[in-house]
């Protein structure tokens, strides 16, 4: 891959690559467009393009060919929970009709385009599609990284009583900063996706990646993302439990590396405290407690909500904050714009491709992605899956892979196979 990287293998050559490409688009020029070009017309343009391509690239692929060997059950979960996605949006649309109220449902990646995206995991996945996310994966965190870079004087603040002022000057939302500020937390957590997916075809394949994630985690850690932390460190450890289901005497290595890990940390406390204000400031602060209890308290008797959630533009009232239309905790976050319908059949999805990708497959690439859907289930907690973004197609890819009988039952099914073909 790397002997032979051009630019052009990046220009889409099929509707599955045209995917992938509009996702990274739209990402990016909805939450960095502003810093780069302005939030002007050509910001609002680009972001449009962006969401149009995505949308009818996907609607092109879900009328190819259906995946065979997809679980009944699954297909079952996926139909109710797209269906049920589209009332969300439908209500959404009802409580705001204007020409303002229709372009958010297309331009805000937690509104129509996150509600459609479960229509990904009933796409075919092939080897060579495989091939493709590791691509535009890449490409993807490589951007991150120059993004950071370019604009670290916004980005990689010092502490966090200049977050709010540098936000203000350079013209982003609060929301946009956040979303801007978790470009390398949310890249690198891709790469760790495919560490733990063993998604390479080449030893130097394999080492850049890594020295993508050491690096990334550095900046994350600058960063002051505690939740981006947790999220890499966990998910790199769930390398070592995949290789403990077949290496049991591994769990010791495991264990060792742990005490090592706690013995640096205690010699050099101070040291890395210094190294990293922001997230030694933010370790002990609670930022959850107090919008749930808000959450709670606006839900309170209101048992219709609690069933079918406020629709896609759904909100609740916060003494603190006034109208919001997020909740930090990812659960709350599904059950104020879907209801306790829309918790029960995200969950189902997720629970159902673990339990059939990791005790039912023999095949190791498999085996992570059920571990990967393990992961998504506890950091559903600390952070929200409402979103459009590489990390909610990831999901979705898991999805599709691990309640695939057919895939399940091979062996040989891995991303290595399109070096053969």
């Amino acid at each position: 891959m790397f002997k032979k990287f051009s630019i052009k293998k990046l220009i889409p050559s099929s509707a599955y690559e045209w995917m992938l490409f509009a996702i990274i688009a739209y990402y990016f020029s909805f939450n960095a467009g502003v810093l780069v070009i302005g939030k002007g017309a050509l910001y609002y343009l680009i972001t449009f393009s962006s969401a149009l391509l995505l949308f009818f690239s996907c609607s092109k692929l879900i009328y190819r060919k259906r995946p065979k060997g997809m679980d009944s059950f699954m297909r079952v979960i996926l139909i109710s929970l797209i269906v049920w996605n589209i009332t969300l949006i439908i209500r959404g649309l009802l409580s705001d009709i204007s020409a303002n109220g229709m372009a958010r449902m297309l331009l805000y990646p937690r509104e129509m385009l996150y509600y459609l995206s479960p229509v990904m995991a009933l796409f075919v996945i092939t080897p060579q599609r495989l091939s493709a996310a590791f691509k535009y994966w890449i490409f993807c965190v490589i951007l991150a990284f120059i993004f950071t870079f370019v604009f670290r004087d916004v980005i990689l603040v010092s502490s966090l009583s200049e977050i709010n002022g540098l936000a203000d000057d350079s013209g982003l939302s609060f929301y946009n900063y956040l979303n801007v500020a978790s470009f390398i937390p949310g890249s690198v957590t891709g790469m760790a996706f495919f560490i733990i997916c063993n998604m390479w075809r080449s030893n130097k394949e394999r080492l850049f990646v890594y020295f993508m994630v050491v690096i990334g985690l550095l900046m994350v850690a600058m960063l002051g993302r505690r939740g981006g932390i947790a999220t890499i460190v966990f998910y790199i450890s769930l390398i070592f439990v995949l290789k403990i289901k077949y290496k049991p005497y591994l769990i010791f290595l495991f264990l060792v590396g742990l005490v090592f890990i706690y013995i640096a940390y205690m010699t050099y406390s101070n040291e890395i405290e210094d190294a990293f204000p922001i997230l030694f400031d933010r370790l002990t602060d609670d930022t959850r407690t107090w919008a749930e209890d808000e959450f709670y308290k606006n839900f309170d008797g209101d048992w219709l909500s609690y069933l079918i959630g406020r629709g896609s533009k759904g909100m609740y009232y916060s003494p603190t904050y006034g109208m919001r239309g997020v909740i930090e905790t990812g659960y709350l976050d599904l059950i104020l714009h879907g209801g306790i319908i829309s918790l029960s059949l995200t969950l189902l999805a997720y629970l159902y491709g673990f339990y059939m990708g990791f005790f039912h497959s023999h095949n190791r690439l498999v085996n992570a992605m059920a571990l990967y859907l393990f992961a998504n289930i506890l950091f559903m907690y600390p952070g929200t899956p409402i979103d459009l973004s590489l990390g909610t197609y990831g999901v979705w890819l898991c999805v599709a892979c691990c309640s695939n009988k057919q895939i399940r039952g091979d062996r040989s099914f891995s991303i290595v196979q399109t070096s053969k073909n």
